[in-house]
């Protein structure tokens, strides 16, 4: 039995993801880099390696909003976006389709914009288990907050995804880069999420209040999906193997879901792949680099622990 038809359809019941059997899982993988901008195609190939050398049981794509590359100048990417969805359907992993702000990052600077995509995905893909919606993944900037911004934006964007799917799991970003989760609003609507994400430093104590928060948010009951973290810092020059492990034991231990940023192959720590690299359909050892070899054994102990 595939991971999809044994799990089914998602669900969110207190903090936590629940397949159809009500049982609590945890989905775990790797986010492609912001289309548009990425150096290769992401192909089928791609994530049949990835399911079955680095176990991961779901795929993030980050389609860029805004930007010269971004979806918004360009509207034909939608083919590339649901090329990658298909293979994550063809592949039964589980698919979480990312609205990346990034340069805009006001999530109601292109509303309409979301409003299509989403209406066209959600329309197009309603019927599968394997979707999940993140609808704005970084908010920031002067102005921005849960309650001018990311709420009107989310009401209207999970509508519209409502319209043509009831039933999978849409996940909102929060201020600050989607780090103050401290000032998340509860939207009270079932089955919705919020993101946290987090990149390291040399100072511990970034990472301790980091996992502060993330661990009061839980005990909270408020559901949290880590849907973009990295092992370097946000620029990608240094990678914190200490840092990122204390992180990452602790997501382990709260059960969240997460995603590690990115598969790319840049000269820049966050990069899973070398720079050399030619396309992503080989990712053997000898294409990895430092932090992807890093990514690769940490998945595959989830993996172990989860028997997947």
């Amino acid at each position: 039995m595939s991971y999809i038809t044994e799990n089914g359809f998602l669900k969110v019941k207190d903090a936590n993801i629940i397949n159809e059997k009500n049982e609590i899982i945890q989905l775990f993988g790797i986010s492609s880099f912001s289309l548009g901008e990425d150096k290769y195609k992401i192909t089928k190939k791609t994530l049949e390696t990835l399911k079955k050398d680095w176990h991961i049981n779901c795929f993030r794509i980050a389609v860029l909003a805004d930007g010269k590359m971004g979806y918004c100048n360009h509207k034909e990417q939608i083919k590339q976006v649901t090329e990658i969805i298909d293979y994550c359907i063809e592949t039964e992993l589980y698919c979480l389709v990312d609205w990346h702000i990034y340069y805009d990052g006001n999530p109601l600077s292109h509303l309409k914009e979301a409003k299509e995509f989403f209406k066209y995905i959600s329309k197009k893909y309603g019927k599968y288990p394997n979707i999940l919606y993140e609808i704005c993944n970084e908010p920031h900037g002067e102005n921005v907050n849960f309650e001018n911004s990311i709420k009107p934006y989310a009401q209207d964007i999970i509508k519209t995804i409502r319209n043509n799917n009831s039933n999978n799991i849409i996940i909102v970003g929060t201020p600050n880069w989607s780090n103050n989760i401290e000032e998340i609003e509860n939207l009270n609507i079932e089955n919705i999420m919020y993101t946290f994400h987090f990149y390291p430093t040399s100072d511990s104590q970034h990472t301790d209040t980091n996992i502060n928060k993330l661990t009061k948010a839980v005990s909270k009951k408020i559901p949290i999906f880590v849907t973009e973290f990295g092992v370097a810092d946000a620029w990608g020059k240094d990678f914190y193997k200490d840092e990122s492990e204390k992180f990452i034991n602790k997501l382990n231990e709260l059960n969240r879901s997460h995603f590690y940023w990115s598969l790319s192959a840049f000269d820049h720590k966050l990069s899973i792949l070398k720079e050399n690299v030619k396309n992503y359909d080989d990712l053997s050892d000898d294409n990895l680099s430092e932090t992807g070899k890093f990514i690769k054994d940490k998945l595959l102990e989830i993996a172990n622990k989860v028997n997947i």
